[in-house]
């Protein structure tokens, strides 16, 4: 089974919303693995990250901008606007079968893949819709899908109390990939906590 993280910063919080740039990582929650520490019985599957911008002037269906999204992100910290502006861009077509083929990657060594996000509801639907909307196969199946929400307040229901501790400056939030890294990190305690390991 494999294990992973997607995170989206977007442009809207609509279901056809324009994506501004795509996270994802892999991670074992019982090994507590992130990115390219995952193995897959001694096997390394590939890159354990993706992080791509999307250069939305260039995308032939972009999706919608909410002018009040643009105006949260222009009132965010100088180093999450600076990730996103610095971040490599392709258009929206591109960075969708960019990510596709990084998943195929992945999938094809015949592993399942759990598709993990901060609600199915948002960052997986909006995705969906934008791979609908060009014209291209989703690689996940639905049945895949997995709630960071759900199992870390299953958790906190039983006293889980957990937080990410950054070195300042290490990580920015609103950061696709580094909010992967985050929520993957929480599954993981959550999944100890548990006792699922």
């Amino acid at each position: 089974m494999v294990h992973l993280m997607l995170d989206l910063e977007t442009f809207s919080s609509e279901d056809h919303a324009a994506i501004r740039s795509i996270g994802s990582c892999l991670f074992d929650p019982k090994t507590g693995d992130l990115g390219d520490a995952v193995e897959l019985n001694g096997l390394m599957p590939g890159p354990g990250t993706f992080h791509l911008g999307v250069d939305l002037a260039a995308s032939k269906s972009p999706g919608h901008i909410d002018p009040r999204t643009v105006d949260w992100w222009l009132k965010q910290s100088g180093a999450a606007r600076q990730a996103l502006v610095s971040l490599q861009k392709a258009p929206l077509e591109t960075a969708l079968n960019a990510w596709e083929c990084w998943v195929h990657g992945i999938s094809i060594k015949n592993y399942p893949i759990l598709l993990w996000s901060n609600g199915p509801l948002f960052d997986e639907r909006v995705l969906r819709q934008a791979f609908e909307r060009n014209a291209i196969r989703f690689p996940i199946h639905y049945r895949e899908s997995r709630c960071f929400r759900t199992i870390v307040g299953e958790a906190k229901n039983r006293g889980f109390s957990w937080k990410h501790h950054d070195e300042p400056g290490a990580t920015v939030k609103h950061d696709a990939l580094n909010d992967c890294f985050r929520q993957a990190e929480a599954v993981i305690e959550a999944y100890k906590f548990l006792g699922l390991r």
